[in-house]
């Protein structure tokens, strides 16, 4: 029972931190400039979310072999999951 707390507090922590995250780089300057995303076909805004995908990859490998920061791991991530969720307003619109 114990066990289960603390996997939810820790599933928790997770989103909050990832959230703070997507809402950090929702929230630059830079993306903020790029306009709302309500415009862009589905199909591009999953080329996007490739494109990110690569760029978490490439953060993830080098920072595992010792060549890259933890911080653009997080902001690479937080990118992928900012398209994946554009994505998934796209769909709620549709329904």
């Amino acid at each position: 029972m114990l066990t289960k707390l603390k996997n939810r507090i820790n599933r928790a922590i997770l989103v909050i931190r990832h959230a703070r995250a997507m809402w950090r780089a929702l929230t630059n300057p830079k993306n903020e400039r790029k306009g709302n995303w309500r415009h862009i076909p589905p199909w591009d805004l999953m080329e996007l979310a490739r494109r990110e995908l690569e760029e978490l990859h490439t953060a993830a490998w080098d920072f595992e072999h010792g060549h890259g920061a933890a911080e653009r791991v997080i902001e690479e991530a937080a990118d992928l999951s900012a398209y994946a969720s554009m994505l998934a307003d796209y769909a709620r619109r549709m329904k």
